[in-house]
């Protein structure tokens, strides 16, 4: 089995305010991350087809953002074939039952609501890296 040096995350967020408190909590994780940020959906399709998901561990998207939400992402990423796979996180600040039931209808592999609290921020964003980059193994393979 190959395990690369650095886990490559996509992140799509429109908010700077988000994209920096997301790369200020990375720096400090234990384990390398190589972080590409996305302020539009389109470009992260492109990018996928394009590249395909060879080091990437996942996708960190939000819910809500302007021209594509992060649901509509993950639900255009499961029709391609060679990247459909790819495990896609929603972090959201919705709490809505209604917005889980429709990213896990279109794909998403996790739903996790986004705290405003720094400190349990941090505590979030660290285990979902260290659940999807460190622990989860599927995508290797």
């Amino acid at each position: 089995m190959d395990t690369y040096s650095t886990n490559r995350v996509l992140v799509f967020e429109d908010s700077e305010e988000q994209w920096e408190l997301i790369r200020i909590v990375c720096k400090d994780l234990p384990f390398p991350v190589e972080l590409i940020h996305f302020s539009n959906g389109n470009r992260v399709l492109e990018f996928l087809i394009r590249e395909g998901t060879e080091r990437v561990s996942f996708l960190l998207t939000d819910l809500n953002n302007p021209h594509m939400d992060g649901d509509q992402l993950i639900q255009m990423i499961r029709t391609v074939p060679h990247v459909a796979h790819l495990p896609a996180v929603v972090f959201s600040s919705s709490d809505e039952r209604r917005d889980i039931q429709k990213c896990i209808k279109a794909g998403a592999n996790a739903f996790v609501f986004k705290p405003t609290d720094f400190e349990e921020f941090e505590a979030v964003i660290f285990s979902i890296f260290d659940f999807w980059c460190q622990k989860n193994k599927v995508t290797l393979y």
